[in-house]
């Protein structure tokens, strides 16, 4: 009867397990209604024409007149983005001044910690430590709601914590935040991370080689696809 008793007890915490697993996922890529997918279909770049209007919600990093610039919405707890990340940061390591990263924030409302983290990095851009906070917060994702925001602002390189931690308390919207978000519903970005290319837009992230190959045809005058402008 004992035996009997603990292998049904096993069977419910094993199926248990499972649909939690399941659940997880489902919340991750089919978030409920009112919340952005972080992942986006499939299909070939396209061309929009009034690329460079994005810019005006972004914190561009980089040489803003840079031959190619790559515009990005971004979530800082999406795990796409934190690998698109990667993907961008070795890329313009690579071509120098020739390649910019316009951040535009887009804090999904799945992300509990989304929206703090992007008023965080605006904070930090205070101290003209925007971009060593975006990459810290994305190295140290896992850290969210672990770590709290003045260590990561140290660990930035933010001098003054204690205006930061004021700035990063404030309650009322951030302009550049709300901006964000308005520019992803006017081209309909409707997940994380949305990469536009000097204006192509890419249906998912591309990683290390597309994204270095886009990048050294532009750099060489080209047109980096078959479909003309």
């Amino acid at each position: 009867m004992r035996d009997r008793t603990e292998r049904g007890l096993s069977a419910v915490l094993t199926v248990a397990a499972v649909v939690i697993a399941v659940a997880l996922v489902h919340r991750e890529f089919f978030p409920a209604a009112g919340a952005r997918a972080s992942a986006a279909p499939q299909g070939p770049p396209v061309y929009l024409a009034d690329w460079k209007d994005l810019l005006a919600g972004s914190v561009v990093l980089g040489d803003s007149n840079a031959t190619v610039q790559v515009i990005e919405f971004t979530d800082l707890e999406c795990p796409f983005c934190k690998r698109f990340n990667a993907v961008v940061r070795s890329v313009r390591a690579k071509y120098g001044r020739g390649v910019s990263l316009a951040v535009v924030h887009l804090p999904l409302e799945m992300h509990r910690f989304a929206r703090p983290a992007a008023r965080a990095v605006e904070c930090a851009g205070a101290e003209s430590r925007f971009e060593s906070l975006f990459n810290l917060i994305y190295e140290k994702q896992d850290s969210l709601g672990l770590k709290s925001w003045g260590s990561f602002a140290a660990e930035a390189g933010v001098r003054d914590t204690a205006a930061f931690l004021r700035c990063a308390a404030v309650a009322t919207p951030n302009p550049r935040i709300e901006r964000g978000v308005a520019l992803a519903n006017k081209v309909g970005a409707t997940g994380t991370p949305t990469v536009f290319v000097n204006g192509w837009r890419y249906a998912s992230p591309p990683d290390q080689a597309e994204l270095d190959r886009v990048v050294s045809v532009l750099l060489s005058g080209k047109n980096p696809f078959e479909v003309a402008k």
